[in-house]
C-alpha cells in the first residue's frame, strides 16, 4: 500500500482586483496548507509558484500576488527543510482555462509564445538579465504537471 502523506502539491493561486485577497490566497493559505502537511507528516511538497517577474520590472505588478507567492516559498523551506520541497517557478502557464462554464483558450496564445521564446536567438536574448522577462518562454500546463509527478 502506498502511504498517502508521500507527496503534497500545492497549485493553489489567483488574480484579483484586491491586492489583500491576492496576499491571503497566494501566501496565507499556501502557507497555511504546507503548515497542516509537515504537521501531518508529509514527506515532500511541491509547490507551483510563479516566475520572479516582479525583480525586473521598474514598477510593482500586482504586488499582493507576487509578494504572496514569495511569502509561500519562505514557508514552504520552513516547514519542508533539507531538500524535501521543491518549488516551480514558470512563467505564463497556458492551456484550455475553464471558469464558471467558460472557457478561455490560453494555448492560442501561449503555445506560439513557447515556440517562438524557445528559437535560438530568444535563448541567447534570455540569458541578460534584462531580456528574461521580455524572452521567457510560455509553459504548457501539461509540462508543468508531468514536473511535479516527477518531483512527487
Amino acid at each position: 500500500m502506498i502511504d498517502t502523506r508521500t507527496a503534497v502539491v500545492s497549485c493553489v493561486g489567483m488574480f484579483s482586483k484586491s491586492n489583500e485577497e491576492m496576499f491571503k490566497v497566494n501566501g496565507d493559505s499556501n502557507a497555511e496548507l504546507m503548515r497542516t502537511a509537515s504537521s501531518n507528516g508529509a514527506l515532500r511538497f511541491l509547490y507551483v509558484s510563479a516566475y520572479r517577474v516582479e525583480d525586473q520590472l521598474p514598477f510593482k505588478l500586482l504586488p499582493g500576488y507576487f509578494e504572496g507567492k514569495r511569502y509561500a516559498e519562505k514557508a514552504v523551506q520552513e516547514y519542508f527543510p533539507n531538500q524535501r520541497r521543491v518549488v516551480l517557478q514558470p512563467g505564463m502557464v497556458y492551456g484550455q482555462r475553464v471558469q464558471g462554464g467558460t472557457k478561455t483558450p490560453l494555448q492560442y496564445v501561449g503555445a506560439p509564445l513557447e515556440y517562438l521564446f524557445t528559437l535560438p536567438i530568444f535563448d541567447q536574448l534570455q540569458r541578460h538579465k534584462k531580456g528574461q522577462l521580455a524572452f521567457s518562454p510560455a509553459v504548457n500546463v501539461h509540462d508543468v504537471a508531468k514536473t511535479v509527478i516527477c518531483g512527487a
